[in-house]
């Protein structure tokens, strides 16, 4: 019998970056710079192209490809203060 693998959310925190671009120069991924030295690609990241260089909390599910790519689905973020709540 098969077993269904549960995801478990955690909570990253950290700064947006782009991480792709198409021929015009447009962002079209964006990671998670996070605070301990990861970056995570946002699987769900084109909500998140308004919010490049802005500090966020972030809790959703972390997942690590074949070339060790670490990703992030996020749930649910703030925008957080990167001198205080960092």
């Amino acid at each position: 019998m098969k077993t269904k693998k549960i995801e478990k959310s955690r909570i990253v925190k950290g700064v947006i970056i782009p991480s792709g671009w198409n021929s015009s120069g447009d962002f079209t991924k964006v990671s998670l710079s996070a605070i301990d030295d990861e970056e995570y690609l946002i699987e769900n990241g084109e909500k998140f192209i308004e919010l490049i260089n802005q500090c966020i909390s972030a809790t959703g599910v972390v997942q690590k490809d074949k070339r060790s790519t670490k990703t992030i689905r996020i749930k649910k973020f703030s925008v957080v203060d990167p001198l205080t709540d960092v």
